[in-house]
């Protein structure tokens, strides 16, 4: 599929005398200088806008990234398999939403904004070619992030391209790309690399970016996420039942998604299988069934990434569950076995 593009990009290496990734790196910046200036020159990169066309909101750079080794397993960078983020986003909004919300701190190409966007696509057509008269009027408001800032570059590309060529005469895209740190630059005012003009959402601070519809897929395994920040910075409220010891990058991460929810928010994290079990993160599980936040927990089917065989599963975390709901636990389910 993206054959034509990794000549293209071998062919502009070749020309300056640089390697692959830098030819690949040099493209991201003209054609995301070109989006944030609003002068976008299709003609110039016609190969990656007719990949766009003929396979809609499809996660073609990630795919780029794959075969030019553009990911840093050290860094926790795997990429989300297109289907796995299409289900998380129809568990995460069942319904139709007018105006549906999403946000992924760790966003790496952008593939839950992808699906947020497909999914609000699917949902305005009632039949073919036939939109719902209801849908007219929509804004979808996306907020992604990423400490990459190629990564939070690569994502404004590819959400906004996607609009642009499929769902901008449908509905209006509010769109945010930042590049902070979530565990350290909490507190600290966004540094944004991208966001739409009309846009409302106007946060001091990744603290104050809540969102009713979160979907992440967080680094696995990092050495340290931010331990000493933590450590120092307890009081926030993320961290009131302890701070995560700093080999347990995850449950930073998890934390930090809780208290990123709205009263009314799911949230589902792609994480590590290990996140289950480890005895030094059981009182932050212990709270989360206190709390009866812990909706469900579902072990993936193995070999998902490409990229690595950790064993992987999701968890669902959902602020507005039932009584009913609640009485009847946290749903578990072993898709490894069903596999």
């Amino acid at each position: 599929m993206i054959k034509d593009l990794l000549n293209e990009l071998q062919k502009d290496a070749d020309k300056k005398g640089v390697h692959l990734q830098r030819a690949f790196s040099d493209f991201v910046e003209d054609l995301y200088q070109m989006i944030k200036s609003d002068n976008i020159d299709r003609m110039k990169y016609l190969t990656y806008f007719e990949l766009v066309s003929k396979y809609p909101f499809y996660d073609i750079l990630a795919d780029v990234c794959v075969e030019i080794g553009r990911f840093d397993a050290k860094r926790g960078q795997y990429m989300t398999p297109f289907e796995l983020a299409q289900c998380l986003n129809r568990m995460s909004q069942p319904d139709k939403r007018m105006n549906p919300e999403m946000l992924d701190f760790s966003c790496g190409t952008g593939i839950m904004g992808l699906v947020t966007l497909h999914k609000t696509y699917q949902d305005m057509f009632i039949a073919e070619n036939r939109i719902c008269p209801s849908s007219f009027g929509i804004e979808v408001k996306i907020h992604l992030n990423d400490l990459d800032n190629e990564m939070s570059k690569i994502s404004t590309i590819q959400i906004y391209i996607n609009w642009l060529l499929h769902c901008s005469i449908v509905f209006k895209l509010d769109l945010l790309v930042t590049q902070n740190n979530v565990i350290s630059d909490w507190k600290e005012p966004l540094k944004v690399i991208f966001k739409s003009e009309e846009s409302v959402q106007n946060f001091e601070s990744m603290s104050k970016a809540k969102k009713n519809n979160l979907m992440l897929n967080p680094p696995f395994g990092l050495k340290d996420y931010g331990f000493e920040y933590a450590k120092n910075n307890s009081s926030q409220s993320r961290f009131k039942d302890g701070i995560p010891n700093k080999g347990d990058c995850e449950y930073a991460f998890i934390l930090s998604a809780i208290d990123l929810l709205t009263d009314d928010g799911k949230a589902f994290l792609v994480l590590p299988r290990g996140v289950q079990f480890k005895d030094s993160t059981r009182k932050f599980r212990k709270s989360m069934r206190f709390q009866k936040i812990l909706d469900a927990v579902i072990a993936l089917p193995s070999k998902v990434f490409e990229e690595t065989s950790i064993p992987t599963c999701v968890f669902m975390l959902n602020k507005d569950r039932s009584d009913a709901v609640k009485a009847q636990g946290v749903y578990m389910m072993n898709l490894d076995q069903a596999a």
